[in-house]
Formats: structure tokens, sequence, C-alpha cells
């Protein structure tokens, strides 16, 4: 498995998920590939709408979820996969499949916002996490994206507990998982923060990520995340 991503990421040999031959973009003819997040949106937590409608029902016009967040791709099988790769497989060189559609993204456009002024902010791993996995994909996506979109990137934003897993939690247990995990330094935070994370499953991050940062009383903070999977209740 390991042999394979590096030969796909040195070589485009073949698909990153399965023995196939690859295409340019480098997936497979048998279908596998990413897909992107398309159609109408809540115009406050970005989930995927139905017609006619401008917010969905889950965050209730930011009373529910606080952060405005922007997705760019669905967490579909294949993505999770891919990620899964990135992560555990340890090949962070296989971020370069998403980067350009990432760079050519313009989250937030459909409000008329270019995001001058914000501020990139990578959510953090916990130290004892990141040095066994050796990097964090939320840093690797915020660097490359404040240099494509010339933004600056603070790393003020520190995990102060580990956290127990996450998965199989609702979204209630998600938040009280992750109560008091995240720090803000001593310095002072942007006045418009952009939190930077790789997948959207609940929100729970993302609230938890905010909340030391609004404690500073700092004017705007909002979210972008690659991929999001639909809520769950």
């Amino acid at each position: 498995m390991a042999l394979d991503s590096l030969l796909a990421v040195l070589f485009q040999t073949h698909c990153l998920l399965c023995p196939e031959p690859a295409l340019p973009i480098r997936f497979c003819e048998t279908g596998h590939c990413l897909e992107l997040l398309s159609g109408e949106q809540c115009l406050w937590c970005g989930e995927p709408l139905g017609a006619s409608l401008s917010a969905c029902g889950h965050c209730e016009g930011g009373g529910k979820y606080s952060v405005p967040t922007r997705s760019r791709f669905v967490l579909t099988d294949d993505a999770t996969a891919l990620i899964h790769r990135i992560k555990y497989d340890s090949f962070p060189e296989l971020l370069e499949l998403v980067l350009p559609s990432l760079t050519e993204w313009r989250p937030f456009a459909e409000v008329g916002d270019d995001l001058a002024g914000f501020t990139l902010v990578p959510v953090p791993l916990h130290p004892d996490k990141l040095w066994r996995r050796g990097f964090n994909v939320p840093t690797l996506l915020a660097v490359a994206l404040g240099s494509a979109w010339k933004l600056p990137v603070n790393f003020g934003l520190k995990r102060v507990k580990a956290g127990d897993t996450q998965a199989g939690l609702s979204r209630r247990d998600r938040i009280g998982n992750l109560k008091g995990i995240f720090a803000w330094g001593d310095e002072e935070p942007p006045e418009r923060v952009l939190l930077v994370d790789d997948v959207y499953t609940t929100g729970a991050t993302l609230e938890s990520s905010a909340a030391p940062i609004r404690k500073r009383k700092v004017k705007e903070v909002r979210a972008l995340t690659v991929f999001r999977t639909p809520l769950k209740f």
C-alpha cells in the first residue's frame, strides 16, 4: 500500500486508490474521483440545501452553528480513503491531489467576500500526536493556501489536551469531548480569523477551536475545510 502511494505520487503510474492505470488527474477509469460540493449551500454553515432555500434547518441561521463554514469536496468513500492514506499511511504528498482545486476556490464568494483582512489559522494536533505523525494536515493546507491567496498564517491556536477519539460520537458528545482542549497563546489573535481543517463532520471541532479565539473579542471567525460529510443528528 505504501509503495503504491509512493509510485502514484512520484510517477503517476496508477490510481491512488486502486491498481488501475492512472488518468491525467491521477484517478482511474473505474470511477475513483473526488466530488466537488456543488449546488446551493446554507449561507451560514455551508450545509448543502434543497432548492429555493438560503439557510438550513440545522444551524438556524447561526443560532446552533456559530462558525460560518465552507467546504470544497464531499466526504465520499474515495475521499475518506484518500484522507486516510494521507494521515495514517503518512503520505502528506498526496495533498497535491486536492491543492489545485483548493487554490482556485473562493470560499464565501457567493456573499461577495474575497477574504481580504483574514488570517488563516490551522486547527492543531496535540503535540504528542504531532510527534508521532510528523505533520498536521491543516497546517500544510493553511501554508499552501496562504501562499496562493496572499493571506497571512498564524499558529497561535494550540491543542492543550489530547481528548478521546471522536469516531462514532454524536455532535453533543463531540462538543463535550472537545471542551477546553484548545487554547490561544499570549499574543493577541488576528482581528479576522479563518480556521482551516481537513474534514467537517459535525462542526464540533470548529466550534471548540473558535471558543478561545472569541474570548479575545476578535471581529470575526470563519472556517473552511477540504471535505464535508452531511450533518448527522
